[in-house]
């Protein structure tokens, strides 16, 4: 990108990309491009790697990308709902009950979903 435009990747470019390989299934993939930038990765890029290892069934990186999320916002209750469900999908009701505890304990609330129509 550098050579060819002059322009340096940010670190929304890496969540771009992050995105895209985990999108197309590309997980490891999308997992070394993170561990080889020279970026410290926000939560865009932890986001969409929790996205799509919830997409691919990929419980390892999806109990990684939820603990940098929760360091990075111990407020946001998403990390914990996506890990939560996931572990239910996967057959892991026990797990499931325990993040979900972790998140009542923490008293970290989902903030409820509303749309605007006019």
């Amino acid at each position: 990108m550098k050579s060819l435009y002059g322009l340096e990747p940010g670190p929304d470019h890496y969540a771009c990309m992050v995105d895209l390989l985990g999108r197309a299934g590309l997980l490891d993939e999308a997992t070394d491009l993170i561990q080889s930038s020279s970026i410290e990765p926000h939560s865009g890029v932890w986001g969409a790697l929790l996205g799509s290892s919830r997409n691919h069934f990929r419980l390892d990186l999806a109990n990684v990308a939820a603990q940098r999320l929760t360091e990075l916002d111990p407020a946001n209750a998403t990390p914990y709902v996506v890990l939560s469900d996931l572990y239910d999908i996967m057959g892991a009701r026990k797990d499931g009950n325990q993040v979900r505890l972790l998140k009542e304990t923490l008293r970290v609330k989902k903030n409820p979903g509303c749309s605007w129509i006019e």
